[in-house]
């Protein structure tokens, strides 16, 4: 925020030089990120006076004029000029040899076209000012100075240009602070000054009512808790005072008309955006705060045509929207020449609803950014009394009698009552009461101590103190953090750092995968609602009832994932478009599960990990490796079941079950899906629960001996139903090989003319092994018939 110096020593009696109180500022939180010496870059350019002018004999443009700049700076000097509005009599801004502009040049003696010229006449341009600052500063030539400008004087004092202006950074918890009467407080406070308050004042036109004028209603008191609306009659477009013109441009806004320049001076001094509307057009002269209806459009002042729904805060008249709420007004909403009677504005919107309002019609203005931070009850009847008050002052109108105040909200009138000592408590040094009480009292809190008992009546324009916390925050800006020192600061405990037993399972997976050739892929939380019907979720409660983005960027990322498979299939699709013959990738990331239906109710979030890849060499038992090295690095056992999910080939994919119940799948992509996400031939993905396996980790590492004694093998080929899992024959194998079975593997499937049509062979290599001898082939055929009947009683008999 830009603070003329000469504006904020209105308020506050200053006699330090602006770099204290830069620092000063810096001191209690506001730091200056630079300080601009206005009228500095300007040396040696006085008012002059054109007492003769010649033709020059060397050029049809060119004339030599002999300029008295005063005695002091050498009397009568020649110059030698091509601009064509000059004439004898003409008091000019005139700069000397050894002159310095704001355009970097420095003037020197030269000879134009043979003759001597000893300066340079100056336009409102090469002195970097505006019409703003000067009437006649614009004219396309040489700038022609008034009467009343003194021959010799410093042009920089003649036109009042010298000016100190601090760029202020405000912090997003200051909103009060958005305005130069809300730094000047602070710095009242930090210098130990009393603050001047502007002058409020102002006179009703007698036997007037605002409700002959305008009638006000506001619909929505959510989103628009305080409107204040105010009638100014017999409206008088009289100049702008140049004070304010010149205070308006040394904080970035150029001068329109009065009732502009009062509103945009008040938001300035005040931080009260306000609104001047014409009533000859408003419809109905009448004004309603309400939703917009969807399809409704507006132009703005800045020309751009907006479409609007029903989530955009609207000012309306009796018929169409004239502004957007705490945005923007519309073309047909402003104040121009004709205007006879006009109302003023004042309200505070809900910061969140402006924020968005903005962000989705790609608009912001000066307006919305304080909105945006936050504007308190308090300003805004400030403001208001403040725009009457220069309304007067200037005498640009007539202050009809009464006020539309449509209000929900009032100010806070918050009092806070602790024992003081809770600022010791929190600051972790003792601070002196006497010390409490001044601080808090030059920023007017009104603070009182009775018996350790520290009463505090908080400003109605600090709304963003709430606790003890604030007050002893607001404390030790000003008491100084130069009072902590080493010796007062709490003991703390030295801990261990390093990661916790999650952190380091999931940074295990990761390593695991990339060992095997995966790389990691990132893809954002939010995805689309077609993700629901592209993997059948359809019917799968949870997962089919995702958390919607309240303020989506598009319809294609205003969800949240319920899960990776479709970001995953995604991205596969996208590398095989680019041409990427071959694709490994896991992404281990979180899915949202909504835990209500009440917005306000965060959803659960769970780590899930997905594996998906295609190209040569890939294929089911790939898959299943990679889900072999995750399970392994974890210590989880696993079975796999003939998975039903519908984007899953039926033949070539599994469910993986831990304990029983099912945790992910993995498997071929079914070519209705490949085709839908335009895949490669044999895609394959996998997904896995991993927050449902950590809790059944074997966390414990125990070494067992190998035996001593040769262990002996055996192959047994069952013969067994196609419908019937290779995990129920090997359940059943397990369920009697009892201690000497120490290993099963399937290592053939067949089919085909040796057996039955509906009939597969599963053949399983068994290990048997005894750490105290060496087993005998008795005591081997006594478990393998143990386990055949167990096997037969499942469907399986011996091939």
């Amino acid at each position: 925020m830009l603070l003329p110096l000469s504006w904020l020593k209105e308020y506050v009696d200053i006699d330090e030089s602006p770099e204290i109180i830069a620092n000063k500022l810096l001191s209690v939180g506001f730091e200056v990120e630079g300080i601009e010496y206005k009228g500095d870059d300007i040396k040696n350019v006085v008012v002059g006076k054109i007492v003769k002018i010649d033709p020059h004999t060397n050029s049809d443009h060119m004339v030599i004029c002999q300029i008295d700049v005063g005695e002091e700076k050498g009397g009568v000097v020649q110059i030698v000029t091509g601009a064509n509005n000059v004439f004898e009599g003409a008091l000019v801004p005139a700069a000397l040899v050894g002159a310095h502009l704001p355009n970097g040049i420095q003037i020197k003696k030269a000879k134009l076209r043979g003759v001597e010229s000893y300066g340079m006449l100056c336009s409102g341009q090469e002195l970097n000012i505006t019409e703003a600052d000067y009437e006649g500063a614009s004219v396309n030539g040489i700038m022609i100075l008034k009467d009343d400008a003194v021959i010799g004087q410093d042009i920089v004092d003649y036109l009042d240009m010298k000016e100190v202006i601090f760029d202020v950074s405000i912090t997003a918890n200051r909103p009060d602070c958005q305005s130069v009467l809300g730094i000047s407080r602070e710095v009242a406070a930090v210098l130990g000054k009393k603050i001047k308050y502007p002058s409020f004042d102002f006179v009703e036109e007698e036997n007037s009512d605002i409700k002959d004028y305008i009638k006000v209603s506001v619909e929505n008191k959510v989103v628009c808790p305080k409107y204040l609306s105010r009638v100014v009659d017999d409206v008088k477009f009289v100049d702008t005072p140049k004070w304010m013109k010149k205070r308006l441009t040394n904080v970035g806004l150029r001068s329109i008309d009065i009732f502009v320049d009062i509103t945009n001076y008040v938001m300035m001094e005040i931080g009260q955006p306000m609104h001047a509307f014409d009533l000859d057009n408003l419809e109905n002269k009448e004004i309603i705060v309400r939703n917009a209806v969807k399809g409704e459009k507006i132009l703005l002042l800045n020309d751009s045509e907006i479409e609007l729904d029903e989530d955009v805060l609207v000012i309306a008249d009796g018929k169409k929207p004239v502004a957007i709420g705490g945005v923007m007004g519309g073309v047909n909403s402003g104040v121009n020449a004709n205007a006879k009677t006009i109302a003023f504005e004042s309200a505070k919107f809900l910061r969140d609803r402006i924020r968005k309002t903005s962000r989705k019609i790609g608009v912001r203005s000066d307006a919305s950014a304080r909105y945006e931070k936050g504007i308190d009850v308090y300003t805004t009847d400030m403001a208001m009394r403040r725009a009457l008050h220069l309304v007067c002052e200037t005498g640009a109108g007539k202050v009809i009698a009464g006020t539309f105040d449509v209000k929900a909200e009032d100010p806070r009138n918050l009092t806070l009552t602790f024992p003081v000592k809770k600022i010791d408590d929190v600051l972790g040094i003792n601070v002196p009461n006497e010390t409490v009480l001044k601080v808090l009292g030059d920023l007017e809190f009104q603070p009182e101590i009775v018996d350790g008992i520290l009463t505090v009546k908080v400003p109605d324009y600090r709304e963003d103190v709430d606790n003890f916390t604030d007050i002893a925050e607001e404390v030790m800006r000003y008491y100084g953090y130069d009072h902590i020192n080493g010796s007062m600061m709490p003991a703390a405990s030295i801990t261990h750092g390093g990661y916790n037993y999650e952190q380091n399972a999931l940074a295990g997976i990761k390593n695991s995968l990339v060992k095997k050739g995966y790389y990691e892929a990132i893809t954002y939380s939010f995805t689309t609602p077609k993700m629901i019907k592209n993997l059948y979720l359809e019917d799968k409660g949870a997962l089919a009832d995702p958390v919607k983005i309240l303020n989506p960027l598009g319809e294609d990322v205003s969800i949240m994932r319920t899960t990776l498979a479709h970001s995953m299939l995604e991205t596969l699709s996208f590398n095989h478009k680019k041409n990427n013959d071959c694709a490994k990738l896991f992404e281990l990331a979180k899915i949202y599960i909504k835990t209500s239906q009440n917005t306000s109710d965060l959803p659960c979030e769970k780590n899930v990990l997905c594996v998906g890849e295609y190209g040569a060499n890939c294929d089911f038992y790939t898959l299943k490796g990679a889900l072999d090295s995750v399970f392994e690095g974890l210590g989880v056992n696993y079975d796999l079941v003939r998975s039903k999910k519908e984007y899953l080939h039926p033949g070539r994919s599994a469910d993986v079950l831990v304990d029983g119940k099912v945790v992910g799948y993995l498997g071929e992509v079914h070519p209705d899906t490949i085709e839908l996400y335009e895949l490669p031939l044999r895609s394959l993905v996998m997904e896995i629960m991993i927050d449902e396996i950590l809790g059944t980790s074997k966390q414990e590492i125990h070494f067992k001996a190998f035996s001593k004694f040769p262990p002996i093998e055996r192959d047994l080929a069952i013969i067994v139903d196609k419908s019937t899992d290779m995990m129920t024959i090997k359940k059943a194998i397990l369920e009697k090989g009892g201690a000497l079975l120490t290993d099963v593997k399937l290592f053939d499937v067949y089919e085909g003319d040796r057996i039955e049509k509906d009939k597969k062979s599963l053949a399983f290599r068994l290990k048997f092994s005894d750490p105290n001898k060496t087993l005998t082939d008795k005591d081997v055929e006594v478990v393998l018939d143990k386990i055949l009947k167990n096997v037969e009683k499942v469907g399986g008999k011996l091939r």
